[in-house]
């Protein structure tokens, strides 16, 4: 085994300079906030295999059903961590709410 120098930089680990990898992020930022956002209010999740499904859909009284707005199908492992920044926005919205910001 030949001596090789430690991977020190985000280039060397993944083999994308910090520059391409910002330009990404900018990219993405763009075509998310590019498209409608429609309100939902109602959700439906179903699961088959190691599909998720994620079905929005808004329901204005209780008088009309409810309207199918959009839907994903997620990997589980996407579905994951979908909850979990579900989960850190809605306790870091909870903290900003009730002041508590430390």
């Amino acid at each position: 085994m030949k001596n090789e120098p430690p991977l020190d930089t985000v280039e060397d680990l993944i083999g994308l300079t910090e520059e391409q990898i910002a330009r990404d992020q900018r990219l993405m930022a763009e075509e998310a906030f590019a498209g409608p956002a429609p309100f939902a209010n109602r959700y439906f999740l179903s699961q088959h295999g190691p599909v998720v499904r994620l079905s929005f859909m808004d329901q204005a009284n209780l008088e009309h059903g409810p309207r199918f707005r959009s839907a994903v199908s997620l990997a589980l492992h996407d579905a994951e961590e979908l909850s979990g920044l579900l989960n850190r926005f809605i306790t870091d919205a909870k903290a900003f709410l009730s002041g508590d910001l430390s």
